[in-house]
């Protein structure tokens, strides 16, 4: 182990993390904080049953449940809910703007939805985003995401980048 940090020493960005790592809090929880934590284990899912019963009685939802149900609707990519797998029969074109301003949820549904797809089926994925012009951080956008995309694809689509001047 010793000789593992000492190789990682002559790494600068490894030596700054690993001293990073030093200057952290203990590890822990007093036990005034672990009461807050089970009492808050206990109110949360309550707190979300009376939200959803809320929301049924008003006839009414916010974004966050939206997304919620559009996610568990469409599975994953590995394992399409039922709405993939309609939509995947039906859905030939997806164009996507703001790609830059996607959230890892919203993401992750861009892939299920497109899990099906295979090369020369004729569907096609747009994109449309500048990294540069990412501004809804505090929306979970992960800029990131968008870049990976570009260089890696979306699910096993491989994205062709074209850029403008």
């Amino acid at each position: 182990m010793i000789e593992l940090l000492a190789g990682l020493q002559s790494r600068e960005a490894c030596a700054a993390s690993l001293h990073a790592v030093r200057l952290l809090p203990p590890g822990g929880y007093k036990d005034e904080q672990w009461d807050v934590l089970l009492a808050l284990f206990r109110l949360l899912p309550l707190a979300v049953t009376e939200l959803k019963r809320l929301f049924a009685t008003r006839a009414t939802s916010d974004y966050v449940e939206i997304a919620l149900c559009a996610a568990e609707a469409l599975g994953s990519a590995d394992e399409p809910g039922d709405a993939a797998l309609l939509f995947d029969y039906e859905l030939r074109h997806v164009l996507i703007d703001e790609m830059q301003d996607t959230s890892s949820a919203q993401y992750r549904m861009l892939e299920s939805l497109t899990g099906g797809w295979s090369p020369g089926d004729g569907r096609t994925l747009f994109c449309v985003g500048d990294p540069m012009q990412s501004i809804y951080r505090f929306r979970n956008a992960e800029v990131g995401q968008f870049l990976l995309a570009r260089e890696h694809g979306i699910a096993h689509i491989q994205l062709e980048t074209l850029t403008l001047r």
